[in-house]
């Protein structure tokens, strides 16, 4: 008899076994994959505290574009300009995560825009798919570097150096940090027709534009526009010859 009770205790609870492993199942399959970290309780997943980020300063002073030869990518460029607005968030973001006192980063923003007296610099990520293997600061490198400022001169670089770069610079690159791009120090000398330049009230905002050379094409970088029309793209061809043996000048370009 207690052997009969304890088979149909069994049999009663069968069906309410089956019917929660249904509700399991149906639970997992209606559960999207990933849970955003904000749906969950912090304490199970502490997120740590964001600081703020001044993603206008970063707009105005990093500039992107890919360069194609119809539907090939012949490279990308990511630009950060080391101006005075950049160098003083640059110097933020390194004494918070350092905790620096005021003195200690006044002392080195002093340091930073000392240095934009001198010198214009530029740091660069540079994807290069037929030439991973090649340095940007080699003399035969496929792409070449210079300014030209808003009067026409041209001024090549002082140094090109491929670098590593510092967590606080990779914070203004964000997401476009690959392990696929080399990242280089450009500087150039401000010597000469920029000092010039730089003491002349009647000049642009930004009184010159990286220009990124190759053989074929080249790339027009500018600041103090909006990023979309910051970048223009020339693609250079020899001029066409026409029936009649007269030749005319080939104005291709694109823009990005």
């Amino acid at each position: 008899m207690l052997n009969d009770y304890w088979v149909s205790g069994v049999e009663d609870k069968m069906p309410t076994q089956k019917l929660l492993r249904l509700i399991v199942l149906l639970g997992f399959a209606f559960t999207p994959g990933c849970v955003k970290y904000h749906k969950l309780l912090k304490k199970e997943f502490p997120q740590g505290k964001e600081k703020e980020k001044k993603e206008d300063v970063i707009v105005r002073n990093v500039r992107s574009t890919p360069v194609y030869d119809q539907f090939t990518t012949k490279a990308m460029f990511d630009v950060l300009w080391m101006s005075d607005e950049a160098r003083e968030y640059y110097v933020d973001i390194y004494s918070q995560k350092h905790g620096y006192g005021e003195l200690a980063a006044d002392s080195m923003l002093r340091r930073q825009l000392e240095e934009n007296r001198h010198y214009i610099s530029f740091f660069v990520l540079a994807y290069l798919p037929e030439n991973c293997h090649q340095v940007l600061n080699d003399k035969d490198s496929t792409w070449s570097f210079y300014l030209k400022t808003f009067q026409g001169e041209k001024i090549t670089p002082l140094s090109i150096k491929e670098v590593e770069l510092a967590p606080e610079i990779k914070y203004f690159f964000g997401n476009k940090i690959s392990r696929f791009k080399s990242a280089y120090l450009i500087r150039f000398s401000k010597k000469g027709v920029l000092a010039k330049i730089s003491q002349n009230a009647k000049v642009p905002e930004v009184p010159f534009k990286l220009i990124i050379s190759s053989v074929d094409r080249d790339v027009h970088i500018r600041w103090g526009e909006k990023p979309s029309v910051g970048v223009k793209v020339n693609k250079w061809k020899a001029p066409v010859s026409t029936s009649n043996g007269k030749y005319v000048e080939n104005e291709d370009f694109y823009w990005i």
